[in-house]
């Protein structure tokens, strides 16, 4: 609930509706209003990695230790992002060709049928129907 508050009131730029409702009063900046709710953890229970930064908002640091071993953990989970996708990237390389070669008769049946499913059912259709041609051609000289 705090955060939405310090998050109105940061659009509106410090400017509070008074108590009396006769328009808007200023306040100064980074003071909150007199109904804003206490910070949720005290600050003698932060422990000594945690200091205030200021309108109840505590602000943690890090050691370097603990930045290290988040950069390793980091580097170890994209290391092994990059072996789960390897298999996978002759079929993403053909996608990715095939959207880029598709991507002009999709365009121009988009433009020609008003029902964009329909559109893309259509350029799916030639497309496949164009692909098995000229694989049965190509099985076909093959023979000779």
């Amino acid at each position: 609930m705090y955060r939405v508050y310090r998050l109105v009131a940061a659009c509106n730029h410090g400017h509070t509706n008074s108590p009396e409702g006769k328009g808007t009063t200023m306040r100064p900046a980074g003071e909150p209003p007199a109904h804003a709710p206490p910070p949720l953890v005290p600050p003698e229970a932060r422990g000594p990695h945690v200091r205030s930064a200021g309108a109840g908002e505590p602000t943690r640091t890090s050691t370097p230790i603990q930045l290290l071993a988040l950069a390793a953990l980091t580097g170890a989970l994209l290391g092994l992002c990059v072996l789960l996708a390897l298999p996978f990237l002759p079929a993403i390389t053909w996608g990715v060709a095939l959207a880029i070669l598709a991507w002009p008769l999709h365009r121009w049946m988009s433009h020609r049928i008003a029902r964009p499913g329909l559109a893309a059912l259509v350029s799916v259709a030639i497309l496949v129907t164009n692909g098995v041609s000229l694989l049965h051609t190509y099985l076909m000289s093959i023979e000779l």
